[in-house]
């Protein structure tokens, strides 16, 4: 898994999480998890995107979730911008 450190989700604990790139068993495919507001990203229910900008929007502006981890690997699940335990969403500088 591949983090990209392009933006980050700041989660309450202090922790930058990074989105990462993921690779389905089923297809090969290497992308971007990312799910519309009220839906899961498990199995074929979320959005593959290879693209950050497109994945950047999602998040920053549909409230879309995104599959995110501490660099460090202490924390790893999916995130909203909007979610109870993130502060803010920043671009990496």
């Amino acid at each position: 898994m591949t983090i990209d450190k392009t933006f980050y989700l700041l989660h309450r604990s202090g922790a930058k999480l990074y989105p990462y790139l993921i690779k389905k068993r089923s297809t090969g495919t290497v992308a971007f998890r990312v799910a519309a507001p009220g839906k899961r990203d498990a199995h074929d229910l979320g959005e593959e995107i290879t693209d950050i900008a497109a994945v950047m929007d999602k998040v920053y502006h549909y409230g879309y979730s995104i599959r995110a981890k501490a660099e460090d690997g202490s924390r790893d699940g999916s995130y909203r911008a909007a979610g109870r335990s993130i502060v803010g969403v920043f671009p990496e500088r």
